[in-house]
């Protein structure tokens, strides 16, 4: 196994904009050219039951963009009428330890 870094640069990171919410009881209210292409949820949704998660998937999914990625490192509930699905995973290493990592999981949203 190898370690993975990036690199982002700058301009990037500029763009970057976090964002507090409750995922399970919340949802941004975004116009189309404010939606999301990406939101990472790592070390979130391991707390969450089964329903929480399916609440979460819907919120996440009423926040991207068609096309748009999740990032999880669990496992979540597919909910169908949302359009998200699994589409792959990568393991991510935080050390040259094998066990120093998580599985990343790609969701995305269905394209239009």
């Amino acid at each position: 196994p190898r370690l993975r870094a990036i690199s982002v640069r700058p301009p990037v990171v500029e763009r970057i904009s976090a964002r507090d919410i409750n995922i399970t009881a919340q949802r941004l209210v975004l116009s189309d050219d404010e939606r999301f292409d990406l939101i990472i949820g790592t070390n979130v949704f391991v707390y969450y039951d089964r329903l929480q998660q399916g609440l979460a998937m819907m919120n996440v999914a009423g926040m991207l963009r068609p096309g748009g990625l999740l990032l999880s490192n669990n496992a979540l509930v597919e909910v169908p009428s949302t359009g998200m699905r699994s589409i792959g995973y990568t393991k991510t290493l935080y050390s040259t330890r094998e066990e120093d990592g998580d599985l990343i999981i790609w969701y995305q949203k269905a394209p239009k």
